[in-house]
């Protein structure tokens, strides 16, 4: 049984070895609370720039035991562009809202953009593990934008797994910021 190290501190803290109760019974129902996440759904939609990235994050989620929903594209065809791909995912996620997604292209910025189009969804360009989890946590954003000539493919694995860990936003008011930033009207 893997012991959460959050748990194994708590608990051992407070009782002392020997008391309590046995490991078995109270461990075999225990999880993570970082790992609440796990088994859900995830959206991802690309284009040829990043295609090998985009199948490797495919690829190890639903080896996670994820229910991963590749919008495409499925196969590389240089002549692929992200739009109709970045745009599924991002209404998919969008349309079920216990989902994540990802989104990928050469620098991931066009990706971020289309996915910020649909409405009721926070994209964030992704680059290093570090911006992922404050985009997720401190902004509320459900898409994480990965550019993949600029991340190595271990690099978006790590993204993809932080992504997954990290609860709902509650860190610095960000679910105050993300009310201000909707109700906040489009200056022409």
């Amino acid at each position: 049984v893997k012991v959460a190290g959050w748990f194994a501190r708590a608990f051992f803290a407070v009782r002392p070895a020997g008391r309590g109760v046995p490991r078995s019974n109270v461990l075999d129902q225990l999880h993570d609370p970082l790992d609440r996440e796990r088994d859900m759904r995830i959206h991802v939609g690309g284009d040829h720039a990043a295609f090998e990235t985009q199948q490797a994050i495919v690829d190890f989620l639903t080896a996670e035991g994820h229910d991963v929903v590749n919008h495409g594209p499925t196969e590389y065809d240089a002549e692929d562009d992200y739009p109709v791909f970045v745009l599924r995912a991002a209404e998919a996620v969008r349309d079920d809202a216990d989902s994540l997604g990802f989104v990928l292209g050469g620098s991931g910025n066009g990706e971020q953009m289309a996915a910020n189009k649909v409405e009721g969804i926070r994209a964030a360009l992704c680059l290093t593990p570090e911006f992922a989890s404050l985009a997720r946590e401190h902004n509320g954003a459900q898409i994480a934008s990965i550019g993949g000539r600029f991340v190595t493919i271990e690099q978006a694995k790590e993204i993809a797994e932080l992504r997954r860990r990290r609860g709902p936003a509650t860190k610095h008011g960000a679910s105050q910021i993300k009310g201000e930033v909707v109700a906040f009207p489009r200056r022409r």
